[in-house]
């Protein structure tokens, strides 16, 4: 496959035909194989050039340690991840909510909680791409996963910890719940015990635990929340009940997603999951 070098970089491209030329751009996640069918077809009539962008593909980059995209795409994913966390401590800490609409200003929500929230979710988030990659890969980015995840898990307990400390600060109402309902501290338990599991795998390197025990922590905190807030959807100001969607479009919803789209994502995951499982090849190439 001939190449090109452009500002650095070696950029591996194909062409066929004659004519107008038709330059093809693959997206993300992709290379210069996803416009073939369509570049053999207007090659009758055309030259089309397709090629593999930076990084992709069997392209490569002006020497840089990372791709531009890489870092782009995680900007984004912190970004989203510190709102999902921002989102949740906010609800904890409490919204002003009048007749059941939103009755504060457009920054009601920054605090403190809110924020440590926010960042604590990008933690947790980071905690499990580790534990995905330590028992996905090998080599260098197994051994640079196994790096983290002590470091990750240690943070995330300390995030922990303070949300706890300041969540007794501020006297929450939700603490009022968990004086109520004694059982709840299940979930803390369950949550530590996925902890000191993760410990010992991490120790003992065996590849799968802690991404599963991660899992678990995920699930256990969000369990807490719900049972804490329970029946509300809005703590304290909206419940499940006045928040739902009018009858008829849950059961338009429950046929049409529920009954239909929902198995054949379930049916589409798990092909992909078989097809993609195991670890990955570091020698594999694309062509």
């Amino acid at each position: 496959m001939p190449h090109a070098d452009v500002n650095g970089a070696q950029l591996w491209f194909e062409e066929e035909g004659a004519g107008p030329a038709v330059v093809f751009v693959h997206g993300g996640l992709g290379d210069l194989r996803l416009w073939e069918p369509q570049a053999k077809l207007l090659a009758q009539r055309f030259r089309c050039v397709r090629y593999d962008l930076r990084f992709w593909g069997n392209s490569d980059g002006p020497g840089e340690e990372f791709s531009p995209v890489a870092l782009d795409l995680a900007a984004r994913s912190y970004a989203a991840s510190f709102v999902q966390g921002v989102t949740v401590g906010a609800l904890v800490q409490g919204l002003p909510v009048t007749d059941g609409r939103y009755s504060g200003g457009p920054f009601s929500w920054f605090d403190t909680l809110p924020l440590l929230c926010g960042v604590g979710l990008c933690l947790g988030y980071c905690l499990l791409g580790a534990g995905w990659l330590s028992y996905r890969t090998s080599q260098d980015v197994h051994d640079l996963a196994y790096r983290w995840l002590p470091r990750l898990l240690a943070a995330v307990g300390v995030f922990l910890v303070l949300a706890f400390v300041l969540s007794l600060a501020l006297e929450l109402r939700v603490m009022h719940r968990w004086i109520e309902r004694p059982v709840l501290i299940v979930f803390p338990l369950a949550g530590a015990l996925a902890c000191g599991v993760m410990v010992r795998s991490i120790r003992n390197r065996r590849d799968l635990v802690p991404f599963l025990c991660t899992i678990a922590l995920f699930v256990t905190a969000f369990l807490t929340l719900a049972m804490s807030f329970l029946p509300y959807m809005v703590p304290f100001s909206v419940t499940i009940e006045q928040a739902a969607a009018p009858h008829s479009s849950l059961a338009f919803l429950f046929w049409g997603a529920g009954i239909f789209v929902l198995p054949l994502t379930l049916i589409y995951t798990l092909i992909v999951y078989f097809v993609f499982k195991g670890k990955i090849d570091p020698t594999a190439k694309y062509h």
